[in-house]
């Protein structure tokens, strides 16, 4: 079981085949509320190291790892595309730089494909 207490302070607990049935939508929502509860609490967390802020930002933490680590384990492919995706579904992944062409004709040379 997964424990979740992000949403709405009532905690919620998800088996493995819940978790692994959210759509990326529901999974990126619920990584943008543990980054901005975490980023909320922190600068209290710094000024004062005793108080609950720090309890409740660990808490967090350790939330988040779980959800991390079950999402690579149960369910790849999700975690590789909101990793491409920067956590944003609605976002295109990044397109790679195209090399320019002279480039290309070093590599075909170093790969003996050219005569030139």
């Amino acid at each position: 079981m997964i424990h979740l207490s992000i949403r709405s302070g009532v905690p919620e607990m998800l088996s493995l085949d819940q978790f692994k049935s959210l759509p990326l939508d529901e999974l990126a929502a619920l990584w943008r509320e543990y980054v901005a509860a975490m980023a909320e609490l922190l600068p209290h967390a710094r000024s004062d190291p005793g108080c609950p802020a720090v309890a409740r930002v660990v808490q967090l933490a350790k939330e988040v790892r779980v959800v991390v680590s079950s999402l690579m384990a149960a369910n790849p492919k999700n975690w590789s595309t909101l990793r491409a995706v920067k956590m944003d579904p609605g976002g295109a992944a990044p397109v790679m730089e195209t090399p320019p062409p002279k480039w290309w004709r070093r590599v075909y040379r170093a790969m003996k494909l050219t005569s030139s």
